[in-house]
């Protein structure tokens, strides 16, 4: 029986016929009212339970038709007692994220007044608040926060779409608006880190962060609680070298706990030897799989130093995510469905990517037959004069993908691969390693799949190509590599970046 899973992206995975109860206090209904909100993904209706205690099933699937919709529900007859919520998944798997709930002034148990609300007409409050968002710029968006900050939680969606306006323009408000964004109150200043559609440079925002203790009356003491909330917030692993050196170079370099960020960006890098990093996180963190039905809230401190490790994505990044083995959520289906607005039809054969072997193509070795989906007998590629023996995955021009897993399928033959290397690169000349594999047995079956996540400094880099290496060396359990690399199935996964034509 498989468990739930929570990827690196914090994206609860729920098996088919299965159930996460949120356990999490936080997550909860409080006298029977509530409102949760989250995103799912999947091939079938996403479902959730309400019930007094978790366990038990009370299933509202709430059906989709077409493409991504909004759906929202409302319990016509709630149930007393109520205070567990259940994401749950049909015959297939499904994917939630973004759990969060909202405080539910706007609930009531009143059935008719909330049926009166929708028709009555708009306040003068309401009026305001469309007047805002319609004519939010770069000159207003930090005086509009400071408004919210005064008046939560009254405000507190009002103030979400300033501070994602903000997060997306952050760079534009720093060059024109610099003496207001310094005025931000502290939680303003922690949101808009953990903001998921922050698009920025880490260096940069860490310019940002020193201009704005620069300029704060602070005592010793309050600077110092200040920037231990701000400063792991910034992703210092993802700077290159150069720009590490800049920070080091920085005003804040005396302080204790940037130090030990600076030595774990380093050591990302091989530059220093490892140490423990300890450091104070936020209390709302990421969701963790607490039992094999149970989520709970994760530790702050595992997973925000997870999180400096994982790039800020732009709105361009399409996630494609893995869920399970022989999924369609990969990159080489996404494109062989005109990045789905099509049926799928085999993109090494209509040119949108391309597949090479090590060997010549003949009847035995079919690169544009490894991602179409279908199982291979017999495909495997030769050895090369050079000794090489690979399969590669050339995505096109236009295209890169951040992966952060990998899918392969093994043919009907008995030579099952044991040691390999996945390789990426940005021209096809130069390759970096994103995971190795020695004597890994993990295949032992014909037809058998086999999936794999992709971690470290590299796989945080988006890419043009990818091969699998076969290694030549034998394994320690005494079977060594054959002169060939049977595959009949190769997906990946991550984030996907489709640049713009030159034409």
């Amino acid at each position: 029986m498989q468990l739930l899973r929570v990827n690196s992206n914090n994206e609860l995975v729920v098996p088919p016929f299965e159930c996460a109860w949120l356990s999490d206090e936080s997550q909860q209904l409080d006298d029977d009212v509530g409102c949760i909100a989250f995103e799912v993904k999947g091939e079938t209706d996403a479902a959730v339970i309400f019930k007094p205690t978790p366990g038990s099933r009370r299933w509202q699937h709430m059906a989709r038709e077409g493409g991504p919709t909004l759906f929202s529900w409302k319990d016509p007859s709630p149930s007393q007692g109520t205070r567990h919520i259940g994401l749950a998944a049909w015959d297939k798997f499904v994917a939630y994220r973004n759990i969060r709930m909202h405080r539910a002034a706007c609930c009531s148990n009143d059935g008719q007044a909330h049926d009166r609300n929708t028709t009555q007409v708009a306040s003068l409050e309401q009026l305001c608040r469309q007047s805002v968002l319609q004519n939010l710029s770069v000159q207003n968006v930090c005086a509009g926060l400071h408004v919210t900050h005064l008046l939560e939680p009254a405000l507190d969606d009002m103030a979400a779409s300033l501070l994602t306006f903000l997060s997306q323009n952050l760079e534009s408000v720093l060059a024109q608006q610099s003496s207001d964004f310094v005025t931000l109150p502290l939680p303003i200043m922690i949101a808009l880190l953990k903001n998921p559609s922050l698009v920025s440079e880490e260096l940069k925002l860490y310019e940002a962060v020193v201009m704005w203790a620069q300029q704060q009356h602070f005592d010793a003491q309050q600077s110092e609680d200040a920037l231990s909330q701000l400063l792991p917030l910034i992703r210092f692993p993802l700077m290159s070298l150069e720009e590490l050196q800049a920070v080091e170079r920085s005003p804040l370099t005396e302080v204790a706990l940037m130090k030990d960020l600076l030595a774990e960006a380093l050591d990302s890098y091989g530059c220093s030897t490892s140490r423990t990093v300890e450091m104070h996180a936020p209390k709302r963190a990421a969701i963790a799989v607490e039992s094999k039905r149970h989520v709970r809230g994760m530790a702050g401190v595992d997973s925000l130093a997870a999180a400096r490790f994982q790039r800020r994505l732009s709105p361009a990044a399409t996630p494609l995510m893995y869920m399970c083995d022989g999924d369609h959520n990969g990159v080489c289906h996404y494109i062989g469905t005109a990045y789905g607005q099509q049926k799928f039809v085999n993109p090494a054969l209509s040119g949108r990517l391309q597949v090479t072997a090590s060997s010549p193509t003949c009847r035995f070795t079919d690169p544009k037959a490894v991602v179409s989906g279908h199982f291979l007998r017999n495909n495997a590629a030769g050895q090369r004069r050079d000794g090489g023996i690979w399969w590669r995955v050339d995505l096109g021009e236009q295209h890169l993908l951040m992966c952060n897993y990998y899918t392969m399928r093994h043919d009907a033959s008995p030579d099952y691969p044991r040691s390999w290397t996945l390789q990426a690169s940005t021209d096809g000349v130069v390759w970096v390693d994103l995971r190795q594999h020695t004597d890994d047995c993990t295949i032992n079956m014909a037809g058998q799949y086999a999936s794999w996540p992709v971690t470290g400094h590299a796989a945080r880099r988006p890419f043009r190509f990818f091969q699998l290496l076969l290694a030549p060396a034998a394994s320690t359990s005494g079977r060594a590599n054959s002169r060939t690399s049977p595959l009949s199935y190769l997906e990946f996964y991550g984030y996907f970046f489709r640049e713009a034509s030159s034409s």
